[in-house]
């Protein structure tokens, strides 16, 4: 009964054989005349039809969207796959790396104390043989008096005595050279390293922004002193530039012309006779003469 209602249409009861793409929904073939979907105002086609625009637009998409993401997804996946191995490649190298420095630091520890615990058993054996010595002297010493052998004590007393002299004025190392404070503690050593390497790292930076605060600071002064010089080299320039025009004018004030017709005299006119000068004087006289302008 469902299935009959679904391929049925909820307005005129009738099967479902055109599909409405304005709307994006099967009709009948009523609606399409009676409404409320008709031609007019709505887009219609067959089912066919529209199964198979959206087949293909469907296929398309898989094909151009879909599957293109997907296989970058999977190498997203496989790069992704790749650095994990990457990490645990690199560290193992690291872990290795870190065994085999334990490994040194621990033997040149065992080499270490090692060499201690020889000096001080070769120390220890020296002096057991002085100790053997005396436990000799005391064992053969109470040997001879129990026996209360008169003649065989005087005989032995005196090597008892320079044994005795011996052993009395024998010396010994009293002190312990080797301590353990000293056994190498390269892990404590490299802490130690690593701390002020962090505390010169700290000062490195500070003297870095010493130097460049002093840098910039030199720049600004540089700057400054650049205007100054520059404002004085144009103050100067204009200096000489009015030297210039008050010389040029008094140059001008003092050029030499003619008093008749007003022209500039130099070297090789100016004793000679003005054309301007027509007054009945000798001629001697009509020299052209020179005033200041």
């Amino acid at each position: 009964m469902s299935n009959l209602n679904q391929n049925h249409c909820v307005h005129h009861n009738k099967e479902l054989t055109y599909f409405c793409e304005s709307c994006e929904e099967p009709i009948c073939k009523l609606c399409t005349t009676l409404g409320p979907h008709n031609y007019t105002l709505h887009r219609i086609n067959s089912l066919q039809e529209a199964f198979k625009m959206r087949v293909e637009h469907i296929k398309q998409e898989i094909l151009h969207n879909i599957l293109p993401k997907r296989d970058e997804i999977f190498a997203q996946i496989n790069r992704i796959e790749y650095r994990i191995q990457e990490i645990k490649y690199v560290k193992n190298i690291i872990e290795r790396d870190c065994r085999a420095e334990m490994n040194g630091i621990e033997d040149r520890l065992n080499q270490a104390e090692s060499m201690k615990q020889t000096i001080l058993q070769h120390q220890i054996s020296v002096i057991q043989q002085d100790l053997d010595e005396m436990n000799d002297l005391a064992i053969q010493f109470f040997n001879l008096t129990k026996k209360n052998d008169y003649l065989e004590f005087l005989f032995d007393s005196q090597s008892l005595l320079d044994r005795i002299e011996f052993l009395i004025a024998k010396p010994y190392n009293k002190g312990l050279d080797e301590i353990p404070d000293d056994l190498p503690r390269e892990l404590t050593d490299l802490r130690l390293l690593l701390g002020k390497m962090e505390g010169q790292q700290q000062l490195l930076e500070i003297l870095n922004e010493i130097i460049w605060r002093m840098i910039n600071e030199r720049k600004h002064e540089e700057e400054l002193s650049q205007q100054i010089l520059k404002r004085h080299s144009e103050n100067e320039i204009k200096e000489w530039q009015k030297l210039v025009e008050f010389f040029t004018e008094q140059l001008k004030e003092s050029e030499m012309i003619c008093y008749f017709c007003n022209e500039p005299l130099d070297i090789k006119t100016i004793n000679k006779t003005c054309k301007k000068n027509k007054d009945d004087i000798p001629d001697n006289c009509k020299k052209n003469y020179w005033i200041y302008n």
